[in-house]
This record gives C-alpha cells, structure tokens and sequence, in this order.
C-alpha cells in the first residue's frame, strides 16, 4: 500500500506540536513521545499499517529528535522481572508501550524480528529477548513449565512495573522507585548483596505506603515496620494488603550488613513482593497518569514458518480518564 503526506511543512508542524503537547497533558515521559507520537500522528492521518520504517514515519521521528535532542535517548525502561531457573538468578527488562502487546516465550523464535510498534495491531515480543545474558543453547533446553514460569513472571512485572512508573511524582514515590532499582542492582552484582537487596525492597513499599498516608493528610509514623505502616493506610482508605506478601518484604535493618541473612531466594520474593504491593498502591495515589496497563487475554499465537502452538499473553496500555475507576471495575 502506498502512504502519502498531503500536509504542507505548516501544517505537518501544527499537528506535530498539537500531538506533543496532547502528550504533555497526559504526561507521557519525554523519551516516550516518539513511539507515541508516531501513534497519534498515524491514527490522526488514517496510515493504518504503515511500516515504522517509511520515509514518512522517519519524518515524525526526526520531529521528535529536533525538539527534545538528547532527551530522547534516555533509557526508558520501567525494571526488571526477576526469577530464578535452576539455580540461576534471571533478570528481564521491562519496558514502556503503549497499545496491545503480545508477550511470548520462544526459543525458535529468539532473535527474530517480531511485529514492531504498529497502529491499530498489537506488537509482539519474546521475553527471552528480554532477558540479561540469555543464550540461545539455555533457553533452548527450558522447560514448558520454565518458560510458563518465566513468562507469568514477566507479565505480572510489566503490569506492576507499568502502574507504577505511571503513580506520578508526588512525595516519596520518586524515592521509591529508585528503591525497587537498586534491589535489583544490589541482587544482580557477582558478590550478590542479598541482604541490601531485601532492604532496598522493604524501603520501597514503606515509602508507597508514607506516600499513601500523606495524601490523606496524616503525618506517617517514622518507623520501618511494614505491618504498622500498612495498618495505618488501610485505616484511612488504602485496599487491604495481603499480609502474606507484605511479609516477604520485611526484613531486619541488620540485613544491610550482614550478607548470610537473607537468601538469594528471599531477596528474589522480597522484590517481587514489593513491586507487587507498590503497584496496587500506585493505583490510589493521585496525581497518577491517565494510562492504565492490564493484561487483556490469554491465548494462542500463530506464527508463519511454525506449525506448534505458541502460549500468548495480550497486555494493554491505553488512556482513561481514571485508572483507578478502570481498576476497580474490573476487580
């Protein structure tokens, strides 16, 4: 199909500068804007399946490039997914899309180009793509059960992971978020600081869970015990927090300096722990963004060249007026 323009150099700069600053009032993160804008700019022309790489596309993209420079190329990533395989500890980056994506995990499939950013079309990624140091011979001899794992665990994170790069920049959350980098910085160095990491998680969801407290006026008590923080949120509104997660979070101070007191493992389900409790948190802070990101289906995908069944997960991003008002009518 061919695609023209049929917009003169005013025009085209009118419509790009109305689509940016659509982008600002939904604060969509600078680095984002091109991938987003390049959306809004094909939907608003009506170029259903052009190809990111057209000369057209390029044109929106270099806008972007001239306007905001440097900025554009900050890494934009929201964390990590980790887990553990046979001993070994897996990390999986999570990114920002917006739209319908859908996550696979494949090992014939690695390495090959996938269904890029599309409009009206879900993309499609592989997870083992994703993955820091994943070879071609390790995910070759996955499990089923290891690769259901593997892509259970990335989903989650990236919905999780989403709301929370999505919960604003009120007080503390900022804070928080760095918490939830550093876990995984400190879990993923070769002397693997298991104890620093557990802490850096545990610091985070006390920081949502201040957070929380002081949008409903109160002054949050200068403590780290999880439990106490947490029965004080829920008292003045917060959804419950399921104890048996918030207590994979906790650990004790003593656990920044010394290295035997907390596992692997348990450094691993603290994490998880707390981008799970941040990210159902981050849905009832306001000043959040106006997206919202779910997992929309389970099903199968069809792949040329491929004659098996290929496990799908179909995650969504798209804009609402209230994503609180999403979640709780879906729950």
């Amino acid at each position: 199909m061919e695609f023209k323009l049929n917009l003169s150099n005013e025009e085209f700069e009118r419509l790009m500068s109305e689509i940016d600053e659509r982008m600002v009032s939904e604060n969509v993160r600078i680095p984002a804007r091109q991938i987003r804008g390049w959306m809004l700019f094909c939907e608003k022309q009506q170029l259903r399946g052009i190809s990111f790489t057209h000369p057209i596309s390029s044109k929106v993209m270099e806008w972007f490039q001239a306007r905001y420079g440097s900025q554009i190329n900050l890494d934009f990533g929201l964390g990590h997914s980790v887990g553990i395989i046979r001993g070994d500890l897996l990390h999986t980056r999570c990114f920002t899309f917006f739209g319908r994506l859908h996550v696979i995990c494949h090992p014939a499939l690695m390495g090959r180009p996938m269904t890029g950013p599309a409009v009206n079309q879900p993309a499609v990624v592989n997870l083992l793509d994703q993955v820091e140091g994943m070879t071609v011979a390790f995910a070759r001899s996955l499990t089923l059960e290891e690769g259901q794992t593997l892509l259970r665990d990335f989903v989650a994170s990236q919905v999780y992971l989403s709301r929370i790069a999505d919960a604003g920049t009120q007080a503390l959350v900022p804070e928080a978020r760095a918490d939830l980098r550093e876990s995984v910085d400190h879990m993923t160095r070769p002397e693997g600081r298991f104890g620093m990491s557990k802490w850096a998680s545990l610091q985070a969801v006390e920081k949502f869970l201040k957070a929380y407290i002081l949008q409903q006026g109160t002054a949050p008590q200068r403590v780290h015990v999880l439990e106490e923080l947490a029965s004080k949120a829920e008292s003045l509104g917060l959804r419950t927090v399921r104890r048996a997660v918030l207590n994979l979070a906790v650990c004790s101070p003593s656990a920044r300096y010394d290295a035997s007191s907390v596992s692997r493992g348990e450094a691993v389900d603290g994490y998880r722990a707390a981008v799970s409790i941040c990210g159902d948190i981050a849905t009832q802070l306001n000043g959040r963004s106006a997206w919202w990101t779910e997992v929309a289906s389970e099903g199968i995908l069809a792949v040329k060249e491929l004659t098996e069944e290929i496990p799908t997960v179909l995650l969504r991003r798209f804009s609402v007026k209230s994503p609180l008002h999403a979640a709780t009518s879906k729950s």
